[in-house]
């Protein structure tokens, strides 16, 4: 009954319109990495796979067996660095767990060896009270890194205590392998950072501090202050990662042209719609409905003086809500070319947009020296450019520049944090006026318009 009212209100107004860690637990994941990898850190990611293969046998081997599903192998059995007894109860609840946790995000979760190519968890390895990744793989373009973690030493007693931390962690270090950092915990989008970490930022931030939800999330570390009860759960993805993880799985980059190196000659580059999954169990977003975001991630490079700069022209409205990173020396595969980038955005008279009574200009972010820009407001609709560069103009190496619009609920066109009835209404006047609203875009093909009449009304009867 509900599914066949929203149908014919949709189209009856459509025909109206045609008329008319605290304690011991610690995260060691590459997260300051101002170069690559260190020649100790390599032998002991080659010590964990030699492990894994003589006790497991052969890993990683031939093509991915899964599509763009991420395949991850629970070693239950390589670790020997580590106490705890993970025995066949506690090791189904810990898959079930982490099953759980990444419900939508296209991973897959395996006990045994499944071949092809698979990330590796291994239990009980690497030093005691936590856990370690191999990389921050941006993208997932490495489908076959590993983590280990070690729950030793924390002082866990009961089954439940153990996997409950032990499923965090293990979550926690695969959303490192997945593209995640330590500062996409921090929530809800649109509230900035937590208290006291603007000065960590260079130029320091002077955006909101009303991030609330970091104890909750995934990405929770000891290294930011948080208790360590927090690591007992339940715990979820937040927006910023969820909007990272759907761009682990598929998602289509953009090439950095030549000649883009001013306003006048910048590269106009658009952004995917996308849906992300909306994980919030207690927050701001609690929802039925998944998030609708807006996507780009260019790969570039930048060549010294005959090329010290890469500027990217983009449309943007007033009240659109965009965060932007350059990533270089995160992740390892950049850091064997890095640059020291800084991040620009300036608006169609070159002038840099306002940024919370700042320039919106980043040189270092949180903890590396790659930059980042939280949780900018545009504050007209217009042309906007943003510029990557150096503060050495004789730079030279590989970055990615990741710009993305988190738009909120997908489907709340009337934007009041729900999604009923009430947004039919304007759902109509979206396609009837050929406006490009993203969370009105529902197959996610760029366009608002009558082939997302169904998927629209799909969704109001889901909920």
């Amino acid at each position: 009954m509900k599914l066949k009212f929203a149908l014919n209100a949709v189209m009856l107004l459509l025909a109206f319109s045609a008329i008319a860690t605290a304690q011991n637990c610690r995260c060691e994941s590459c997260e300051n990495p101002y170069g690559q990898q260190t020649l100790e850190q390599r032998r002991f990611w080659q010590d964990v796979r030699d492990n894994i293969a003589s006790s497991q046998g052969p890993t990683n081997a031939g093509p991915s067996n899964f599509g763009f599903a991420q395949m991850v192998f629970l070693d239950f059995d390589s670790g020997d660095d580590g106490d705890v007894d993970y025995t066949r109860s506690i090791r189904d609840a810990i898959q079930a767990e982490m099953e759980n946790i990444y419900q939508g995000f296209n991973v897959v979760f395996s006990q045994t060896n499944p071949g092809g190519l698979f990330s590796t968890i291994v239990f009980n390895s690497g030093g005691a009270g936590g856990g370690i990744a191999e990389d921050i793989d941006f993208r997932n373009v490495n489908p076959s890194d590993n983590a280990v973690l070690n729950a030793s030493g924390i002082g866990l007693t009961s089954d439940e205590d153990i996997t409950a931390v032990s499923s965090l962690i293990a979550a926690h270090e695969l959303g490192h392998l997945l593209g995640l950092r330590h500062h996409d915990m921090f929530g809800p989008i649109g509230n900035g950072v937590p208290p006291g970490f603007g000065p960590f930022y260079t130029p320091v931030y002077t955006g909101p501090t009303d991030s609330f939800e970091q104890e909750d999330h995934v990405m929770i570390t000891g290294a930011f202050g948080i208790p360590f009860a927090a690591f007992f759960g339940p715990n979820w993805f937040s927006e910023r990662s969820s909007v990272k993880l759907t761009i682990a799985t598929g998602f289509q980059t953009t090439a950095d042209a030549a000649n883009n190196d001013s306003i006048a000659t910048a590269q106009a580059v658009e952004l995917t719609n996308m849906t992300a999954p909306n994980t919030i169990v207690d927050g701001q977003n609690t929802s039925d409905f998944d998030f609708s975001a807006s996507a780009l991630v260019v790969e570039g490079s930048l060549d010294g003086t005959a090329d010290p700069r890469d500027v990217f022209q983009i449309e943007a409205r007033a009240g659109d809500l965009f965060n932007m990173a350059v990533l270089s020396t995160v992740p390892d595969r950049l850091a064997i070319n890095p640059i020291d980038p800084n991040i620009s955005v300036f608006d169609s008279t070159g002038a840099f947009v306002d940024y919370f009574g700042s320039d919106a200009f980043n040189e270092n972010e949180l903890k590396s020296l790659d930059s980042i820009v939280t949780d900018l407001v545009i504050p007209a609709d217009g042309t906007y450019f943003i510029q990557v560069d150096s503060p050495d103009v004789n730079d030279s190496g590989v970055y990615e520049l990741l710009v993305y619009r988190f738009n909120g609920l997908q489907g709340d066109v009337n934007c009041d944090g729900n999604v009923d009835l009430l947004d039919v209404a304007p759902f109509v006047d979206a396609i009837t006026s050929g406006d490009s609203l993203p969370k009105a875009d529902m197959n996610n093909d760029g366009f608002v318009n009558l082939l997302d009449v169904q998927p629209f009304v799909a969704l109001l009867n889901n909920g």
